[in-house]
């Protein structure tokens, strides 16, 4: 198992983004079976942000990268 977590201050990620090469160091030579991603202020941190809570797309995106970085490499699926 391997546990990431990442402070992405509210920023939107590029749709071609590519976290993998965060997630996985290029001398690994096992895949981990499990991944654990945590990202932190996925919203920008002012009163209206805080007080609207999550914001959906934001979610849906960074989910759609992660699983597509990861399954590059192997075949994951997301659990979140």
């Amino acid at each position: 198992m391997q546990v990431f977590t990442w402070n992405i201050a509210g920023e939107n990620p590029r749709e071609d983004f590519d976290i993998g090469d965060l997630l996985i160091s290029k001398d690994c030579e096992t895949l981990p079976d499990i991944f654990v991603v945590g990202l932190q202020e996925m919203v920008k941190l002012n009163t209206k942000s805080i007080m609207q809570g999550k914001n959906r797309e934001k979610v849906n995106l960074w989910e759609k990268i992660i699983t597509r970085s990861l399954c590059k490499r192997d075949r994951y699926v997301n659990l979140g």
